[in-house]
């Protein structure tokens, strides 16, 4: 049986990492607020997206998220959570690496504007 795309254990891997550092940011790092609470979590998320990439950044910075969600008691915000960090992501990357050529201004730049998302959403 052959594969067409190769498992990159590498990329697994550090994809988990990332994951495991947006939950212990957003978890430990926490300001309680009215509904819910504000975090650090978003600084290790739009650093999976420099680091990783798009298509790498997105799923761990969902799956950290809602897991942190999980965790703290708000299991209602999982999946939307999931959702808006996922676009969050992609928009950062989009702009990133789309628009300014992966310069490290342009994800600063992207980061900016997947905030705003999330913010907006």
């Amino acid at each position: 049986m052959q594969q067409s795309k190769k498992v990159n254990v590498r990329y697994i891997t550090f994809t988990a990492v990332m994951a495991a550092l947006v939950f212990v940011f957003t978890f430990t790092f926490k300001i309680p607020l009215g509904t819910g609470y504000t975090h650090l979590g978003d600084m290790m998320i739009f650093l999976a997206a420099w680091l990783l990439g798009g298509k790498k950044a997105a799923p761990a910075a969902g799956l950290g998220a809602c897991l942190a969600d999980l965790a703290l008691g708000y299991a209602a915000w999982m999946a939307p959570t999931f959702i808006i960090k996922f676009l969050a992501v992609a928009i950062c990357c989009l702009i990133a690496e789309k628009a300014m050529h992966r310069s490290l201004l342009g994800y600063g730049v992207g980061a900016v504007a997947g905030g705003a998302f999330q913010i907006g959403a």
